[in-house]
């Protein structure tokens, strides 16, 4: 059920490797243990920070294919922590999964306002996070692919543009 496509492709010499990436941004230790243990069992490589600032520079450098982030921590609080992400254009459509233990606080539609993806309530059946991270990374996958074919098909288009003028692809007068 996992989302492991860990193939390797060789492109030159380098290797890229598909296996989705997921980062764990909660300062409460051993469910951050617990959660990426499950995680990795799946089959996804999952990285942790302690706390906002620690994850926010994380996701800048790791960009990882989901973000499950506590809501109570101390310094920047997951909403301070989506705000940011949701603001710098490397993380800005990165899927955000908000945790919280607080039940004021796990009001779906306010996470959902603030640019969260999903909202879950502590505890929470680890079956019903497995779901939620899998449909976001169905989503983002569906989605990257889309894009991919639009920009596939205006470089096409650009392409057979020039042509008709007698420009060859690489930009030079045929």
């Amino acid at each position: 059920m996992g989302m492991c496509i860990r193939l390797p492709i060789y492109i030159g010499c380098d290797a890229i490797d598909l296996m989705e990436k997921i980062l764990v941004i909660d300062d409460d230790k051993p469910f951050r243990k617990m959660v990426s243990t499950m995680l990795r069992r799946q089959g996804y490589e999952v990285l942790g920070a302690d706390n906002g600032a620690e994850g926010v520079a994380l996701a800048l450098v790791q960009q990882p294919n989901l973000i499950l982030c506590d809501v109570n921590m101390a310094g920047k609080n997951g909403f301070e922590v989506l705000k940011e992400l949701r603001a710098l254009p490397k993380t800005s459509t990165i899927p955000v999964i908000i945790m919280t233990g607080e039940p004021q606080k796990a009001n779906a539609s306010f996470s959902m306002d603030q640019g969260a993806d999903d909202n879950m309530q502590k505890p929470f059946a680890m079956e019903v996070l497995l779901a939620s991270v899998s449909v976001r990374l169905q989503r983002q996958t569906g989605i990257k692919q889309a894009v991919e074919a639009k920009n596939q098909e205006v470089r096409f288009s650009a392409a057979e543009k020039l042509n008709s003028f007698g420009y060859a692809f690489s930009g030079t007068q045929a």
